[in-house]
């Protein structure tokens, strides 16, 4: 704790320079403040927009910090860090004179998308919200929604409005007649569809699309990052900048961004990365390997590590939607006859068998989205600060455990 605080200490001391350098975010429609605004004159906030920019430097004796957050005084003041802040996403400031980058979220986690600035998390949708009132839908959070059914002979979509009663017929749409091609999806008649997954770097809605494969790359401001080679998150290098006035890249003990300071390179192993790029902390790019057959799964703690997909077949599964124990759900077909899904008994979740099922629900420590065993799901959430969502493929659930 003394060495943490001391260094805490050190980035209070150090100023970021270069009063006005700055870059737009990528949300066109939103204004960036400007370091006036924030009452700051030195060194980094962020602009509100998703993005950083330096507001100068401070003449000795002054210190960054000494007067407030990134307002030049003679006092002191301990800057912290993403996790005693409880943050796990976008910027920060560390509440001295630096921005601090506390990570992207796995989707369909959003950064503040459980009303928590900097969290990452989801806030499901209703069926009321959506105006469904048959069938299932995606909650959108990884989950499916059960909207009712149809009463008086009505047919759920047969109206011609995906999961409304009506009187007419409903031709179901596949994945791909949607032009999707992930996540869950309704068929538009009461029935959720398991589109797939996507190779990193891509993400389902990656790319701001629902349900589509894409990735959304970052830029130097917007990892608050002002030095060096950066990975820009879609395979991609971004080239930050170089440091001046005798100022190192890392030198000021947060990774590519100048400081008075020397900079230790940091290895894949010290990161905690198996596979993939990521920055060496002083100003260049680690590969860190491949997977041969798998994906590149970021560990939510900073770290990646290799997943190979499980099949439906290798699980033993033969109907409903299951995990692939990779992040992404698929669907494993329907049974026949008056076989329920799941109705094996106990121990036989997502077989086909002649009585009835009770489904899983979510239990303290689950979290992302898994098969209830019954052919729906079940969604958890995401972790706490400092816990990592794994697979179990003993009990087929997702659960948070401790970081290393």
């Amino acid at each position: 704790m003394k060495s943490m605080m001391r260094f805490t200490f050190v980035l209070c001391l150090l100023a970021a320079a270069c009063e006005g350098v700055k870059s737009h975010p990528p949300d066109m429609g939103c204004t960036p403040r400007t370091c006036a605004a924030a009452a700051a004159n030195c060194g980094m906030i962020t602009d509100g927009c998703g993005g950083s920019l330096e507001c100068g430097r401070c003449t000795a004796p002054e210190v960054c910090g000494g007067g407030g957050q990134n307002v030049c005084g003679l006092g002191t003041f301990v800057g912290q860090n993403c996790a005693q802040q409880g943050k796990t996403c976008g910027l920060v400031s560390d509440g001295c004179a630096l921005v601090l980058f506390c990570g992207a979220c796995q989707k369909p986690l959003n950064c503040g998308g459980g009303g928590v600035d900097n969290v990452c998390g989801c806030t499901p949708t209703s069926c009321a919200a959506e105006g469904k009132n048959c069938g299932q839908i995606p909650d959108g959070c990884g989950g499916a929604l059960d909207c009712g059914a149809c009463a008086g002979g009505q047919i759920c979509g047969g109206g011609g409005s995906a999961n409304v009663c009506g009187g007419g017929q409903c031709s179901a749409k596949s994945c791909q007649a949607q032009g999707k091609d992930c996540g869950l999806l309704s068929d538009g008649c009461g029935k959720t569809l398991a589109c797939g997954g996507c190779t990193s770097p891509e993400q389902c809605a990656g790319g701001g699309e629902a349900n589509i494969c894409g990735c959304f790359a970052h830029t130097c401001s917007s990892l608050g990052k002002n030095c060096g080679q950066v990975p820009d998150g879609c395979g991609g290098t971004l080239e930050c900048g170089t440091c001046t006035n005798g100022e190192t890249c890392g030198g000021v003990g947060v990774a590519n961004v100048c400081g008075p300071g020397s900079c230790q390179k940091k290895t894949c192993v010290q990161l905690g990365k198996s596979c993939g790029a990521a920055s060496d902390g002083c100003g260049g790019v680690l590969a860190c390997g491949g997977c041969s057959g798998g994906t590149c799964i970021d560990s939510g703690l900073g770290g990646s590590f290799c997943c190979t997909p499980r099949t439906c077949a290798s699980q033993g599964k033969d109907c409903g939607i299951v995990a692939d124990g990779c992040g992404s759900l698929i669907s494993c077909g329907t049974c026949s006859g008056s076989n329920t899904c799941g109705g094996g008994g106990l121990g036989m979740a997502n077989k086909c068998g002649p009585g009835t099922c009770t489904p899983r629900t979510c239990q303290p420590g689950n979290c992302n989205t898994f098969s209830d065993g019954c052919g729906g799901t079940v969604s958890c959430g995401a972790c706490a600060t400092g816990f990592q969502c794994i697979f179990d493929s003993e009990l087929e659930t997702y659960r948070c455990i401790a970081a290393n």
